[in-house]
């Protein structure tokens, strides 16, 4: 029983780290990509459609939502109990495109319709907690602490730099180059120092000594 709990317990910190890396990892990419949507839909597009750029943006921000939960998932069904889970949460998301034609139906904006998307999104993040609480007996306050508030207080920094750099700057592939490359140090910078705990600092010192070490053995 004991060593069956000690599997459990790595498991859900290892879930838990998941979630958060995973959503770390996601700022890295996500962040100057919803602060520049317009300029790159702009080149990509001659005639940028219609909510094109309200609906990009809506859909990063509720794949973001997802990865604060995307290790849970994967511990609830490493753990084998999956059907009531999938059933509820399957449930969440097939109520997605009905809600939205309902929406639409009484008159709302298409913005408005995708909006449910991202009610629906959320809903099934905070189920996602509710259901590891419920089969794995994963405490809300330690996701909380583990990932949510670390993953929002590193969000906190990027999003400002990115604000005053747009405020200085026009759009333009220099600037989306510029944002690009200060979004990444700003992320590992302010991730090192609030978001990884002891361990999994070692474990990054290790990984880049390798990533330099075999750089040099190429080079050499």
């Amino acid at each position: 029983m004991r060593e069956g709990s000690g599997n459990r317990d790595r498991m859900i910190s290892l879930s838990l780290r998941t979630s958060k890396f995973a959503t770390l990892l996601t700022y890295l990419w996500l962040i100057p990509l919803y602060i520049e949507l317009d300029y790159l839909l702009a080149l990509w597009f001659k005639d940028v459609p219609e909510y094109a750029g309200t609906f990009c943006r809506i859909i990063l921000i509720i794949y973001a939502i997802s990865n604060f939960t995307t290790g849970l998932g994967s511990a609830v069904l490493a753990a084998g109990i999956v059907k009531e889970y999938q059933r509820a949460q399957g449930v969440v998301l097939l109520l997605t495109f009905p809600l939205m034609w309902i929406v639409y139906e009484l008159g709302g904006s298409p913005v408005q319709a995708l909006l449910v998307m991202l009610s629906t999104g959320v809903f099934h993040t905070l189920g996602c907690v509710y259901w590891a609480k419920k089969l794995l007996n994963v405490a809300y306050s330690r996701w909380i602490k583990a990932v949510f508030i670390k993953s929002i207080v590193v969000l906190i920094f990027p999003i400002l730099l990115s604000i005053i750099l747009n405020q200085s700057m026009q759009s333009s592939f220099i600037f989306l180059v510029l944002l690009s490359v200060a979004n990444f140090i700003c992320v590992c910078s302010f991730s090192w120092l609030f978001a990884l705990d002891k361990s999994e600092k070692e474990f990054m010192k290790l990984k880049i000594y390798k990533i330099i070490r075999l750089s040099c053995d190429f080079i050499g």
